[in-house]
């Protein structure tokens, strides 16, 4: 009997693994898919893509139209973000980590199709802005809502966003290994089977896909190349160590422009104008600034295509454009400008390198391929997915090994210097703090507010001591919180005392306002679990109250203290459970 039921438990367990795998891949991979074209098409109509101005005979229409289109662009764009979402900013894979983390698929449908709409148009009108991310956001948007839909017999917690995340991944890249690996890395943070095997599913179905349907020219076109001498390895070294650097002025002029824009005096729906702008005039001397600038990067590993001045031009208008864009409200992701970012790094170093006496270096591609690594994998906290990526793009094995001196060696300075990547950075800064654990991170997301009880004894202000003593026991409270008659919280008084008050002879018909302890500990409806677990250190009592907020003390109920502990042990228990299963 044992034996056919453990025997039907694997079954449903191989069944609901390809079947969630299977769908949520497939819909993930056609939707990226749809997507990229969908940007190829429009940066065709809009004069973005390096064909579409070579074909254009009218100079002054190219000029006008470079300028107009990413601001126009950019204000279409502020409309939908400010109008019609709820959070009023652009949603990244921030969001989709915190959304995996906290369980809590909660978003609207309508706030996903925006965003969605609104990173497309950023992408297709030349924003300074990658499309990758807004690929991730696309698939984990889908497994999310398909989760959503059918409930948890077809899933368990966070798995559908991750199997469409990495159904997208897997697509664009045409790397289902990188897939699996980035999910893992970035967005689940840590390992585990339950995981595992659904994600990897879902990531082998977006490759098939990809081959299929999507004729995809790859990023780097390389032959059979191997280092040319041992002492080069010190050179990668050197990229690392100095990418390290390029990659923290990346994240901090992203950072910088995001304040910037917080404090800027005008309205919202108007600052990814103001970015388009910017956008459209660095282009007319720099075309290559535009979008994801693919062709510059494919001609940056030939040898002369650009010289040392091109590139380091290019370099430093990518990180101020994509900073300006990102932080002024474009709606896109890191990747693809940090990959342009890192290719012109790699590829100008590559040029220093020539000139170096005493060696005889490698082919170009090897630093443009390591300066591309050493930037982009702090920038999004995922050193194995990096190299993975590299391996599955280039199938060469001499130029992944260098890659790795580089991601090392980069990822290692820049967490001393900056963090984990700019993702862990951005959900710091609203208070989710991964670089502390995943069960912390959890815990101060959930707030108090569902563990809230009606269930205590309450009082209001012109009940005598008579009657409040007499609540209580008939309550078989040994505490009652006392209010106002606008219901807010003045204090709390014990049973223990209205007994000792009689002991000392008190008249029992005075009112109890006067009696009550006004320093009462209390909690607001924000409050963390973690926060909660910390304060009871201190508090000793049958029930703490919980008020709308420190400025309003509206008392909304009463959270117990063994409330706050199951709540936490749940928690802590689910994260154990996802992790060994």
């Amino acid at each position: 009997m044992k034996k056919n039921s453990a025997f039907s438990a694997t079954v449903r367990s191989i069944g609901t693994t390809l079947i969630l795998g299977t769908i949520i891949g497939g819909l993930s991979s056609l939707a990226s898919i749809g997507f990229i074209e969908l940007i190829f098409l429009l940066n065709d109509i809009f004069k973005i893509s390096a064909k579409s101005r070579a074909l254009t005979t009218e100079p002054v229409i190219l000029t006008i139209s470079t300028i107009i289109v990413p601001a126009l662009g950019g204000l279409i764009v502020g409309i939908l973000i400010w109008g019609f979402t709820k959070e009023k900013r652009p949603q990244s894979i921030a969001d989709i980590i915190s959304e995996s983390l906290s369980r809590s698929h909660d978003q609207s449908l309508k706030n996903r199709f925006v965003n969605v709409i609104a990173s497309l148009l950023s992408l297709g009108c030349g924003a300074s802005v990658g499309q990758y991310g807004p690929v991730a956001y696309l698939g984990g948007s889908i497994g999310a809502v398909l989760s959503k839909i059918t409930g948890e017999r077809f899933y368990q917690d966070n798995i559908a966003l991750c199997c469409g995340v990495a159904a997208a991944i897997s697509t664009v890249f045409n790397a289902p290994i990188t897939g699996v690996v980035f999910v893992h890395e970035v967005i689940l943070r840590h390992y585990s089977l339950r995981a595992f095997a659904p994600v990897t599913v879902a990531s082998t179905v977006g490759f098939v896909i990809a081959n299929q349907f999507f004729d995809k020219l790859p990023l780097f076109s390389i032959g059979i190349v191997n280092t040319a001498s041992a002492g080069e390895f010190v050179l990668f070294a050197l990229i690392g160590l100095t990418g390290a650097i390029i990659a923290q002025l990346f994240m901090q002029s992203i950072l910088y422009f995001d304040e910037l824009n917080r404090r800027l005096n005008f309205h919202q729906v108007f600052k990814p104008m103001v970015a388009g702008f910017a956008v459209g005039i660095a282009a007319l001397g720099l075309p290559d600034v535009m979008g994801v600038g693919t062709e510059a990067i494919r001609l940056a590993t030939i040898d002369g295509a650009f010289s040392g001045v091109e590139l380091s031009t290019l370099l430093c208008i990518k990180i101020l454009l994509t900073g300006l864009c990102l932080g002024f409200g474009f709606v896109g992701g890191v990747f693809s400008p940090a990959v342009f970012t890192g290719i012109m790094f790699g590829t100008l170093w590559g040029l220093i390198a020539n000139e170096i006496p005493g060696i005889e270096r490698s082919a170009l591609v090897f630093y443009t391929i390591c300066g591309m690594v050493a930037v982009t994998s702090p920038v999004i906290g995922a050193p194995l997915t990096t190299i993975i990526i590299v391996l599955e793009l280039t199938r060469n094995y001499s130029i992944t090994t260098a890659a790795m001196v580089s991601v090392v060696l980069s990822n290692i300075v820049t967490y001393h210097l900056f963090g984990r990547s700019l993702f862990d950075k951005v959900l710091k800064n609203r208070g989710i703090d991964l670089g502390l654990g995943r069960d912390k991170a959890l815990l101060n997301i959930k707030s108090i507010e569902p563990y809230v009880s009606d269930d205590f004894c309450r009082i209001g202000q012109h009940v005598t001591l008579a009657e409040a003593r007499r609540m209580m026991i008939e309550d078989d409270a040994t505490q009652a919180h006392c209010v106002d008659d606008n219901a807010v919280h003045i204090g709390t008084i014990s049973l223990l005392k209205l007994s000792l008050l009689i002991d000392r002879g008190e008249d029992m018909r005075q009112s109890v306002v006067s009696h009550v302890d006004r320093e009462t500990f209390s909690l607001t409806k924000n409050t963390t679990i973690w926060e909660a677990m910390n304060a009871l250190q201190n508090f000793v009592g049958e029930s703490i109250p919980v008020i709308e907020s420190r400025q309003n003390k509206k008392m909304l109920g009463v959270v117990h203290a063994s409330t706050i502990i199951k709540a936490y042990l749940k928690t802590t228990s689910t994260l154990r459970e996802e992790e060994n299963l």
